[in-house]
């Protein structure tokens, strides 16, 4: 939400964007916890039930249109699609990613990164900086990504 709201969007769409960005893994619920906190390497199936997250969390924000709109579930299908589309899920036709999803992508590889998880240790901002900037143009959009850096 500071970041989006340093980037000069209205109260209501950092709002928004702070909603989509809270409920964005939502489709991680039906996704075993043995898969989610393995420390191995996961297996094909399991990853694609992995990926298979940003639909399910888009089935269920789709329910939920008319009391928290439509960025969420946006969001929730959009966030690892990457901005040049070599992402999850699949699309059939190429379709630029909305703006929030970008944002929030930049945001959650940044956490994902900078957090301890089951099966890796945080990572150094300088690690962190040097791995999201050789991304550019490729995984995030260049000049949010740029943005992100000065902002943040």
């Amino acid at each position: 939400m500071y970041f989006s709201s340093k980037l000069g969007f209205s109260q209501d769409s950092v709002l928004a964007i702070g909603i989509a960005g809270l409920f964005h893994d939502i489709g991680k619920l039906y996704i075993s916890r043995k898969i989610i906190g393995k420390q191995n390497k996961l297996s094909g199936e399991e990853f694609e039930k992995v990926k298979n997250h940003a639909v399910l969390g888009a089935e269920i924000l789709l329910k939920y249109v008319n009391t928290m709109g439509i960025l969420p579930a946006i969001v929730a299908f959009e966030h690892h699609l990457k901005y040049d589309l070599t992402g999850y899920p699949k699309l059939a036709f190429a379709q630029k990613p909305h703006i929030a999803s970008l944002i929030i992508s930049i945001c959650d590889v940044y956490d994902a990164l900078s957090q301890r998880r089951s099966y890796k240790s945080e990572y150094p901002p300088k690690a962190i900086y040097d791995f999201m900037i050789k991304e550019k143009g490729k995984f995030f959009e260049p000049a949010l990504l740029d943005n992100f850096f000065k902002i943040m």
